[in-house]
């Protein structure tokens, strides 16, 4: 059994305000990661940390919510490596901008991992299908061509992206959100 310790809903909460209330923001994830990670560093491998789930800030463009993802995935990946123990080398999961698969959202989350230097660090995303069918809207009640499609497309941009260079990949979310109630 593996166990992922995250910053879960925050994203949506205190995290998201970080363009207006940059220096709290920073010093609370900063804070509540030092405390996390103290009191897990002498846990075993199978105990993971990803930074934040679904990462998102208000009132910003898509450049500078990668900008701030990225400064978030710095700190969290400095803070834990800097509390020593099995947090030397523990595998750290760092997401992409609202943990989405799409190219600028891999690329920018790629970029930022390979500056980082570190052998353990894996990528996440979450991913739910293309969305008619995984909500059941839209007549998207069947695994269709354009399912198939979007499921090509994205698992072929993560392996390109992450695992072909080495990179694993964990799938954090997966799921169809709507199951159909009958069956036409």
């Amino acid at each position: 059994l593996y166990v992922d310790l995250n910053v879960h809903h925050d994203s949506w909460q205190w995290i998201a305000n970080m363009k207006t209330d940059h220096d709290n923001v920073v010093a609370r994830f900063n804070s509540t990661w030092t405390q996390i990670a103290t009191a897990f560093k002498d846990e075993p491998r199978k105990v993971l940390f990803e930074s934040i789930n679904e990462p998102q800030f208000y009132n910003a463009a898509q450049d500078e919510q990668i900008q701030m993802l990225d400064e978030l995935n710095t700190d969290f990946h400095h803070t834990v490596r800097a509390t020593g123990g099995g947090n030397a080398s523990r595998l750290l999961i760092l997401p992409s901008l609202n943990t989405n698969y799409g190219k600028p959202y891999v690329d920018a989350l790629s970029a930022e991992m390979t500056s980082l230097h570190d052998d353990n660090l894996v990528a996440t995303i979450h991913y739910y299908s293309w969305w008619p069918f995984s909500a059941n809207i839209a007549g998207g009640i069947r695994y269709d061509d354009n399912a198939r499609k979007d499921l090509s497309a994205a698992f072929t941009s993560v392996h390109d992206t992450f695992i072909a260079k080495g990179i694993p990949v964990y799938i954090g979310e997966h799921s169809l959100v709507k199951i159909p109630t009958h069956n036409p």
